[in-house]
């Protein structure tokens, strides 16, 4: 016999015949019930309101206007429902703690004591499923309850949820690589093993052969609600006796109750044997109807558990009716309310207007009853549930932009709207869009939305903003190229460009991605057009993931050793990145946020807090978990015996020893949760940084020179040295000691002078360390006059006086282009003449390709060597050759 659809069956039941709603009810029971697990976290419960769910749905049918949306229209349903529940029913539960034993039958507490042990295996195993799901994002979490408990497929499932089956294949594959081969089977075998009640239908059916779809009637005859209450509890009475009992005497059962044994989850699969409290249930489940009989008939407990809507609604606290403390306190300061005086579902019908911006909202309930909202802004927040917004009919502008909303559904009645804004979040399907016919403006950018034709009925929408839409996602499933072999396998000399490397002073030419692979090593923001985006894991990178992979493996085609890392601040952050009122900015006497550089946007920020500690390891594990990078850089300076939290004045705002618990404690926990092959450089400068190194692999030397009119000295070269053999000597492999020099700043970039000088750093590098080594222009801070032009329009900056950077300033040496291979001698040997005497300040070192011969010595020195090389800088070709002081040279063979 053909299987009849969804569409068929409605029209039977709405005929008169309650069979055909049978099989509506066993096609979707547990598809329904998962929902409600994910939702609520209790089994039990879940079952009562999947009996609630499809009894509206049978009052309600006639409603419908549109069968063959009976699966979305069902979920709502179900997801309105679990709502209420954790709104009305959870606050007012009574555990077995606070029943008195006298009131407990001594039989059967006996027979509950005989169940303990049976339940306690099911509930730790109810428990560690519930730790291993939040590991997975709100929407992968849906997919695979459904999918496993529910027992649905990929398409009724996107059916059910109203996304395409393609995008519920792609999060349950996405979801199987979250979790690790042991913890998938875990998961598939518990909800395997998990039975809906087998009168969970009968239940339902019972009820519905008292109800008509067809209507809703105004009151109902008490006679048949006595029969169905008289029914109810012979049902009660006929149960297994143990599941009865153990029903009167459980402690309530929550997946969040504070009570409840801690579950962790580690690496080897050992469940302990920890005690826990079955919970009190009604076992049977109840109509959301009116009864008196059915009234009666409920215990004492139950009864507390029950508040009567109209009357204890008014008296339930704000954290019960409204449990989002941010949205609670943005109202009660938006409405003006004392702190003195509590705020009631009541005064929000006085809000026309509410704004609310970066305050970490997760839960919108309680807002359903500002009905006369007409602007509401929720911008950056953390909000997934936007299902209480579907009372808020009067809305004309709504802007939901960054969060982490994905199911639009509950905007479908908000006829009203005229503008929506819901820019970066996570959506994919909005063909609920299609009944805002008096939408006129729209801005989806930053989704990703494929299917745009929802939009073709808008008539009057004449803004649309829809750019950056299409495989947009979080970034956690990309793998890593191995980072070792491209570190140890280049080329020597290795350059490196901080931040400003995707422009080239004097090779104009060049592409953004051409200029960065001219080097070995780069570092600056996200790039790839990426972005930070909060998710229920805290902070992740987020956007066209497979074009950025394919981006990423461009550039290593140009320069296969070519190590890419996430630079961010610490110390300081732009003074848009938080809200004005953020509590972690650190300010002066006078309440003002101090600036971390004088002119500048950026202000300083207390990193020693943990609030701001967890920000930024959130960063650090979002760049790990995205393996488009190799590693983060720490881009401030990086102190173990000073503080660096002062203003101009010389003012500090922290002490040395809070700054370096704190940088210490933030590498170790980065370190613990990244793994070995993930690379963590900070900026020590000259100074040595011992607490840290067994966490990070190396250190980016940024150097000024010791004569701002000369460039570097001798004692100062000497402690360069000094560091970067130290810094070779104890960070952890595989190391990228990176060494920058800096120009002089009233010289062009290829004066004679900056030209000596940056064969004095490049030629240190390569005679003390494996690192990478640059030689920029331009100096934070310094203000001066000079004749050349470094940028186009520069030179006129300076006569004009206009604030501008000088900092970072990339322009490449020919001099680097030399091949000299890989190294071959020892770190920091010294050369000896042909009398075999060393020379103190006098450096060599071989490659496969020639020599790096530095010298700092403090005269000109005569180098002879075993064979013809040619200078690379002085163009000479012998055996023998003349390097002044304070100077370097490469000799290829």
């Amino acid at each position: 016999m053909e299987r009849e659809n969804d569409v068929q069956l409605i029209h039977r039941v709405l005929s008169g015949n309650d069979k055909a709603f049978d099989i509506l009810v066993e096609r979707y029971q547990k598809s329904v019930h998962a929902l409600v697990w994910r939702k609520i976290g209790d089994f039990h419960y879940a079952e009562e309101i999947t009996q609630d769910a499809f009894l509206q749905a049978y009052k309600k049918l006639s409603t419908l206007k549109n069968p063959h949306q009976f699966a979305g229209w069902l979920y709502v349903i179900a997801s309105r429902l679990c709502i209420d529940w954790m709104r009305k029913q959870k606050p007012a539960m009574q555990s077995l703690e606070n029943t008195r034993m006298e009131e407990i039958e001594e039989v059967s507490y006996r027979q509950y004591v005989s169940e303990q042990q049976r339940t306690r295996s099911a509930e730790r195993r109810h428990e560690i499923v519930k730790k291993l799901l939040e590991k997975l994002p709100e929407s992968e979490r849906t997919v695979v309850t459904l999918y496993y408990l529910g027992e649905m497929t990929t398409k009724e499932i996107g059916k059910f949820l109203g996304v395409s089956a393609k995008t519920i294949s792609s999060r349950l594959t996405r979801a199987r690589k979250r979790l690790k081969e042991k913890e998938d089977l875990f998961v598939r075998e518990f909800f395997g093993g998990v039975q809906l009640s087998t009168n969970l239908k009968q239940n339902i059916m019972r009820q519905v052969a008292d109800l008509s779809p067809t209507s809703i009637p105004v009151g109902k005859p008490l006679l048949p609600w006595v029969a169905l209450g008289a029914t109810g509890l012979l049902v009660i009475l006929m149960l297994n006796v143990s599941n009865q009992y153990l029903a009167r005497f459980q402690k309530p059962y929550s997946f969040e109750a504070v009570s409840e044994p801690t579950i962790e989850i580690i690496e080897a699969p050992i469940v302990l044997d920890i005690d826990a409290k079955p919970a009190l249930r009604n076992q049977v489940g109840r109509a959301d109807i009116p009864s008196k009989s059915s009234s009666a008939s409920l215990q004492a407990s139950e009864r507390d558990a029950t508040p009567n809507t109209s009357a204890d609604a008014r008296r339930l606290s704000g954290t019960q009716w409204m449990p989002d403390t941010a949205l609670r306190q943005a109202i009660r300061e938006t409405l003006k309310i004392p702190v003195h005086l509590p705020m009631t579902p009541a005064d929000l019908q006085r809000l026309t207007v509410l704004d609310v911006r970066y305050k970490g909202i997760v839960d919108l309930t309680g807002l359903e009853h500002a009905t006369h909202l007409q602007t509401l802004v929720l911008i950056e927040n953390k909000i997934q549930d936007i299902s209480p917004l579907s009372s808020l009919t009067e809305l004309s502008f709504l802007d939901l932009g960054g969060n982490q909303i994905s199911d639009l559904r509950p905007l479908a009645a908000l006829t009203l709207l005229k503008s929506l804004r819901i820019w970066r979040n996570e959506i994919e399907d909005i063909s609920p869009l299609a009944a805002l016919v008096n939408l006129k403006s729209l801005m989806i950018e930053n989704n990703d939305i494929k299917d745009f034709s929802p939009l073709d009925g808008l008539t009057h929408l004449a803004v649309l903003h829809r750019h950056g839409n299409g495989n947009f996602r979080v970034c956690d499933d990309t793998s890593r190229v191995a980072v070792a072999p491209r570190v140890k396998d280049r080329d020597y000399p290795s350059i490196f460009a901080a931040g400003s490397g995707n422009a080239i002073l004097n090779l104009p030419n060049l592409s953004d991605d051409e200029a960065v692979v001219y080097h070995d090593l780069f570092w600056d923001g996200l790039g790839f057009d990426l972005q930070w985006q909060p998710t229920t894991d805290g902070l992740r990178v987020f956007g066209r993931i497979d074009d950025a992979d394919w981006k990423r493996q461009y550039l290593l085609s140009k320069n296969p050793n070519f190590v890419r890392l996430v630079s961010f601040g610490y110390t300081a952050a732009d003074h848009g990145d938080y809200p004005e009122e953020w509590p972690y900015w650190l300010r002066d006497e006078n309440g003002e946020r101090v600036q971390a550089y004088v002119g500048t946007s950026t202000f300083l920020i207390d990193f020693t807090h943990p609030a701001v500690q967890d920000i930024l390891i959130q960063k650090a594990l979002a760049v790990a978990k995205c393996g488009l990078y190799d590693g983060i850089f720490l881009d401030d300076r990086w102190e173990e015996d000073q503080a660096t939290l002062e203003n101009d004045k010389g003012v500090y705002y922290r002490g040395v020893e809070a700054e370096r618990a704190a940088r210490v404690s933030m590498v170790r926990r980065i370190r613990e949760a990244a793994d070995d092959d993930f690379l963590i450089i900070v900026n020590t400068g000259r100074r040595k940084a011992p607490l840290s190194a067994p966490y990070i692999n190396g250190t980016f030397m940024e150097t000024l020179p010791d004569e701002r009119d000369t460039g570097y000295t001798h004692d100062g070269l000497r402690e360069i040295e000094n560091t970067l053999l130290w810094s070779e000597q104890h960070f952890r492999e595989p190391q990228i000691n990176a060494l920058e020099g800096k120009g002089i700043p009233l010289e062009p970039p290829d004066s004679a002078r900056n030209a000596q000088m940056m064969r004095v750093i490049t030629t240190l590098n390569l005679t003390h360390s494996d690192g990478y080594v640059c030689y920029v222009i331009g100096v934070r801070g310094i203000v001066h006059e000079h004749e050349y032009e470094l940028l186009p329009g520069h030179e006129r900056d300076h006569r004009e006086g206009k604030p501008h950077q000088h900092n970072h300033q990339h322009y490449w040496y020919d001099f680097w282009d030399a091949s000299l291979g890989r190294p071959v001698g020892e770190k920091a040997q010294l050369y000896h003449n042909s009398m075999g005497h060393a020379i103190e300040g006098l450096f060599i070192r071989e490659f496969t390709n020639g020599w790096a011969v530095y010298n700092r010595s403090g005269q000109e020195q005569k180098i002879r060597l075993s064979e013809q090389v040619s200078g690379v800088a002085s163009g000479i070709t012998s055996t023998q050759h003349t390097l002044p002081d304070l100077d370097g040279e490469i000799y290829l063979k």
